[in-house]
């Protein structure tokens, strides 16, 4: 009899333990929130509730707005003439640049810099160096190419490169390397050095027979005219020209 009212009252507390969780008879699927609607009890409610992610910061982040760098500008170099360097029978820098054409007609050489424009250059202007090199033809092998030109003393002991300015019956004139100018006698100089001298003292006489034998132009000057179109000879004189 024990046994039956010890066993009865197991199942009655084994009853009343489940009683606590509430069933509902009904049917329909989940939804994605792990729940949905009772019809029969107009109510909602869950039997798996969807995890809520506990980081809020995966909701939207907006991205950053990045203001572009401007390009740095690149310096503009300017650029310097290339070419030869010509001198003026005084050792002045007349310009610098690659020669283009020379016109025998007014004696005169065009040099380009490859910057500006062309510049027009006197032959009478020009060095006797330079002299020499316009008229072998601006040749690139020739002798007269090199602007500095190897100079011995007698003796062969001493020697200088320089750049050759004028040259007449005695002397040469010389323009260093740092930009002094001396005036050597042709008896200091070796045999090879007196033989260049001469062959740049022919070259100057050329260029200025070239020079001389120009035309002169018959037409250059004359006598301002005044506003009436006569000069001022013809206010007093009238000429007849028959």
């Amino acid at each position: 009899m024990i046994r039956w009212t010890l066993l009865a009252s197991c199942i009655a507390l084994l009853l009343g333990t489940t009683s606590t969780v509430p069933v509902y008879s009904h049917g329909g699927g989940l939804d994605a929130n792990g729940g949905h609607h009772d019809r029969k009890a107009g109510t909602y409610h869950y039997h798996r509730r969807k995890s809520t992610p506990s980081n809020t910061s995966s909701a939207f982040t907006p991205t950053p707005i990045v203001t572009p760098k401007p390009a740095p500008k690149k310096e503009v170099t300017p650029q310097k003439p290339k070419g030869r360097i010509w001198s003026g029978r005084d050792g002045e820098r007349l310009a610098k640049g690659v020669p283009t054409e020379f016109n025998e007609a007014s004696c005169t050489i065009t040099i380009n810099d490859g910057v500006h424009s062309d510049q027009n250059i006197s032959l009478t202007s020009l060095s006797v160096l330079d002299q020499a090199f316009t008229l072998d033809g601006f040749k690139k092998h020739s002798a007269y190419n090199s602007q500095l030109l190897k100079w011995t003393s007698k003796g062969g002991s001493h020697h200088i490169f320089a750049t050759p300015l004028v040259v007449d019956d005695e002397s040469v004139r010389l323009l260093k390397s740092d930009g002094r100018i001396i005036d050597v006698n042709l008896a200091r100089l070796d045999e090879l050095s007196r033989h260049l001298a001469r062959e740049l003292q022919r070259v100057g006489l050329s260029a200025k027979a070239m020079i001389d034998a120009i035309e002169p132009n018959p037409f250059e000057g004359g006598t301002p005219t005044d506003s009436e179109g006569f000069s001022s000879s013809d206010l007093s004189t009238t000429a007849t020209v028959q």
